[in-house]
């Protein structure tokens, strides 16, 4: 009996023991103490766009909420995708039913001040709900891919639209179909995260929490998932993956794809990006605080694992700087106040920003603080791309996009891998 006890009782030692470590490789809880924020002169000119002109003619101006993912599509232009994540998820009292509809906006840079008009849907499906979070633009093919989490009106999907210039300043996104999967309604509802589209009539979407949500919304999953077993596996740090889908694009249809697991044991399969020539997969792994490398097999588009990149931030979503071939990311210094941010429903501040990731040669990456703010700004940063002469930081639940003129000599050099 006492022998037993000796060897339950080292056995559980043992798991606190990895328990503690991987909580102190995740919180990190020193790492604030030696973060260098970005100078008073520079984080001064950043102005914070709160609402956005409404073109579909109601005149009035559209709040700006939970900015999640921002990317450019050329020319000074950017999207971002905005629903109110925090009440959607969060909130008690709310729900997807409850939740207003989602926008995507417009971002110009070009004149001599930043401005954001609503982008409008044009063909959308009236009856599905439009609670959008990653987001994905194709240059050559003018194809925007959006996540969206539909729930019970419409399941866990992929919307596909085309973006046009529908006047001298003004674009549409005009609806083309939607990519649905068994897969993603089974395991992954409410938890597509970010998505890329390398080729024709190919996905690949990040799956970024391990238990999928009731159809009511998170609000209704089980206490013991919420709780305990959700925040254990992301500390754990193995539980999370990324599909890879194949479909017919049909103009006007909802097709269900067929998607396979192609990477997994991700602890927060975030953002996701390929390189330049679209041969190489990276996926923000949030709470390893790396990027993952995946070389993609040309005829199945498979994903065979390459290493991966160590990073002085955790990242949240990544975006491809198509003439530079750097990737800049949202950067999350400190998980223990992002989760503050959250649990008191975006009272406190967390810090964040942009961190350009510069790959190197020998597999090491260069990296940069463009810009790092301690979240009075904007908490609770998701992304951070370089749009024109401005570094924009988006929010995953904040109100508002920060806009911060750039100039190289403002970045921060950080430790390479």
């Amino acid at each position: 009996m006492r022998k037993c006890l000796l060897v339950t009782g080292g056995v559980l030692a043992v798991l606190l023991a990895v328990f503690v470590g991987r909580f102190l490789m995740v919180a990190r809880p020193f790492h604030l103490s030696s973060l260098q924020y970005s100078p008073s002169s520079v984080l001064d000119q950043c102005v914070l766009l709160s609402s956005a002109e409404d073109t579909t003619g109601s005149g009035v101006p559209v709040d700006v909420i939970g900015a999640e993912d921002i990317v450019p599509i050329g020319d000074g232009l950017a999207i971002a995708s905005s629903n109110d994540n925090m009440f959607q998820w969060v909130n008690p009292r709310g729900s997807p039913s409850t939740t207003p509809p989602g926008h995507l906006f417009l971002l110009d840079t070009r004149g001599a001040t930043p401005k954001l008009s609503v982008l409008p849907l044009k063909g959308f499906p009236d009856r599905i709900p439009f609670h959008p979070h990653g987001i994905y633009y194709d240059p050559k093919r003018e194809r925007l891919f959006v996540v969206n989490h539909a729930y019970r009106e419409g399941g866990e999907r992929v919307e596909l639209f085309t973006v046009q210039q529908s006047s001298a300043d003004q674009y549409q996104a005009r609806y083309l179909r939607t990519v649905r999967s068994k897969a993603f309604d089974a395991f992954a509802m409410g938890n597509l995260n970010d998505v890329i589209s390398p080729f024709e009539n190919e996905l690949y979407v990040t799956v970024y929490r391990a238990f999928p949500d009731p159809l009511e919304g998170r609000q209704a999953a089980s206490p013991l998932v919420s709780a305990l077993l959700d925040p254990l596996a992301f500390i754990m740090g193995s539980a999370t993956f990324v599909y890879q889908c194949r479909f017919e694009e049909r103009a006007g249809a909802t097709e269900f794809a067929t998607c396979a697991v192609v990477a997994d044991h991700l602890g927060m399969a975030n953002g996701i990006a390929h390189s330049a020539d679209r041969s190489e997969l990276f996926v923000s792994d949030m709470p390893n605080w790396r990027l993952a490398r995946y070389l993609r097999d040309s005829d199945t588009g498979r994903l065979s694992r390459n290493g991966h990149v160590s990073l002085p931030h955790a990242v949240d979503n990544l975006e491809l700087d198509r003439e530079s071939g750097a990737f800049y990311g949202g950067s999350v210094p400190s998980f223990l106040r992002h989760i503050a941010f959250t649990d008191s429903d975006g009272a406190e501040f967390s810090p964040g920003g942009s961190l350009r990731i510069e790959l190197l040669p020998d597999g090491s990456a260069r990296t940069h603080d463009l810009i790092m703010q301690d979240g009075s700004l904007i908490s609770g940063v998701s992304c951070g791309p370089k749009i024109g002469k401005y570094v924009v930081l988006g929010s995953w639940a904040a109100p508002g996009i920060l806009v911060c003129p750039f100039s190289e000599s403002d970045a921060i050099p950080l430790n390479s891998e």
